[in-house]
């Protein structure tokens, strides 16, 4: 089986990642991809995200209508940081090789610093490293280059779409039903998600 892995913070999923997840899933010809939010990103050290429950509803809303796509709350259920190695490590354990080919799916934002990324040279050895556009972020810059990393280029839309955008424009009461699936924006109406300062 061939296993894509989409992690991140998922506050709130919207139409790129699953953009993102269909491009990947249709160009590598995978069976699954796992959406994998994270209960605290080491990426983002002292932004506190939305609550997990709040997340896990949302992506399950988004996730309903494609039997490809997955929603694994592993990270959510550990203590501290979500460090991609634990979680690659977990995937592999119930997937060995050589039947299960698994796919680390990041963004050309995160490739440059992916040679600092905790135990990245053990990730590429349980793993194929995928990329895909985003935000202007050449996919072969600076230290990446460097390391050599293997990795596969998917040609997913370039969607400029960031959560933290969709959140500022929830907080000024700007419409943003081009960005979210319908229930994600219900459940987020639903919940009064975003209001605050």
């Amino acid at each position: 089986m061939r296993i894509g892995l989409l992690g991140g913070t998922f506050d709130p999923v919207h139409k790129g990642h699953t953009a993102i997840a269909a491009a990947a899933r249709d160009t590598l010809q995978l069976d699954r991809i796992y959406f994998i939010p994270a209960l605290i990103s080491p990426h983002k050290a002292g932004t506190k995200p939305t609550g997990a429950e709040h997340r896990l509803a949302m992506l399950q809303r988004a996730l309903a209508d494609d039997a490809d796509f997955f929603l694994s709350d592993i990270e959510l259920r550990r203590e501290g940081p979500s460090y991609t190695i634990d979680t690659v490590r977990t995937f592999r354990e119930k997937f060995p090789e050589p039947e299960h080919q698994l796919f680390l799916i990041i963004g050309s934002d995160n490739l440059a610093g992916f040679p600092y990324w905790r135990n990245w040279d053990e990730i590429l050895r349980l793993a194929q490293l995928v990329v895909y556009p985003r935000g202007g972020h050449a996919e072969d810059s600076g230290a990446a280059r460097q390391a050599e990393l293997p990795h596969l280029v998917i040609p997913a839309p370039e969607i400029d779409i960031a959560a933290s955008e969709i959140r500022a424009s929830i907080r000024d009461g700007r419409d943003v039903s081009h960005c979210l699936h319908p229930e994600v924006l219900n459940y987020i109406e639903e919940n009064a998600l975003y209001r605050g300062a």
